[in-house]
């Protein structure tokens, strides 16, 4: 009988994995790249992995090729090891090889990109599940103690040229309890998704080629553009977690898949908010495949003693990611 296995993700994150014929499923621990470094099964190690910087697996990693993972360098992402070195990636929509760190085939955005090149060379600190658009964190910072904090990233768009739309799939989830250990009454409203889009224009010969990324209320003439995520204060003498995740891709207008006639632009909206989908079904053509993930948690406990009133006894954490 064949192998079947199933796999659990999280936030588009795959990990574990689980195998017919086994009873516990086997834990991947990933590296802040999203490679695989360790396995668990039953609390116990069985497997790990290091990889070059273009991503080959060396010889020293115990199990990862012998056991046959399918998902380890970038396998977090969804980077399926094929076994064929000149085509030993496959990412959701090509083949990566780490023999020269380039694809296999032409990059769709070709001529105005390389036709060959992934992530710029910079394979050890970036990834490209769409081969589309870039993510970087430009500001994570705390405004207050009690479940407040700001986290900014920029799109990076490479080449200039570009016709489309960037798109966004938001989930946020809130999470709390009283100083008594029970639900806060009333319970804070934070769990809501919705979709928002940024336009991406052709550039003016002005602005050095970089193209323009237009809110539905302005248009920002660079190439980076920023979006930003800020989660609530919820008050004193309470405790909880807020996560903010989003799904990210660029989407050209000649893709006639995703139907963006239904996105609205909200007058009087704080900027950089783009055009807003909050219909509670799915843009019709809409995939959490082949995205950026950028996301924001916060787990705070707000004077939850008797140092309340003076405002003391506070902690707050925030973990973020854009990649």
């Amino acid at each position: 009988m064949a192998l079947s296995r199933t796999y659990l993700t999280v936030n588009g994150q795959i990990r574990s994995e689980h195998r017919s014929g086994e009873t516990q499923s086997r834990d991947y621990m990933h590296d802040a790249l999203g490679s695989v470094v360790v396995v668990y099964q039953n609390n116990s190690f069985v497997a790990d992995g290091s990889y070059s910087c273009l991503g080959r697996l060396e010889s020293g990693s115990w199990n990862i090729a012998a056991q046959g993972y399918k998902f380890a360098w970038n396998g977090g992402h969804g980077y399926r090891q094929t076994g064929v070195e000149w085509s030993s990636t496959y990412v959701r929509a090509r083949h990566y090889s780490f023999m020269d760190g380039g694809w296999t085939t032409i990059d769709p955005l070709w001529p105005f990109q390389m036709p060959y090149g992934y992530v710029k060379g910079r394979s050890m600190s970036r990834v490209d599940p769409s081969g589309m658009l870039g993510c970087r964190v430009t500001k994570s910072q705390k405004e207050t103690n009690c479940g407040s904090h700001r986290f900014t990233n920029q799109w990076k768009l490479d080449p200039s040229e570009r016709i489309g739309w960037i798109v966004q799939h938001v989930k946020v989830r809130g999470e709390f309890k009283d100083c008594d250990g029970n639900p806060p009454n009333p319970v804070p409203k934070i769990d809501r998704e919705y979709w928002e889009a940024w336009k991406v224009s052709p550039s003016l010969p002005s602005q050095r080629n970089n193209p323009r990324i237009s809110t539905c209320k302005t248009d920002v003439t660079s190439d980076l553009d920023h979006d930003t995520f800020l989660t609530p204060d919820v008050g004193f003498c309470r405790s909880g977690k807020i996560t903010i995740v989003g799904k990210v891709k660029f989407v050209h207008i000649l893709d006639e898949d995703i139907d963006m006639s239904n996105f609205k632009c909200l007058k009087g909206g704080p900027p950089p908010a783009g055009w807003l989908w909050f219909n509670p079904d799915w843009p019709i053509g809409w995939e959490d495949t082949g995205t950026i993930t950028k996301s924001l948690e916060v787990t705070f406990s707000c004077c939850c003693r008797d140092e309340c009133k003076s405002g003391t006894a506070m902690e707050q954490t925030a973990t973020t990611k854009c990649r």
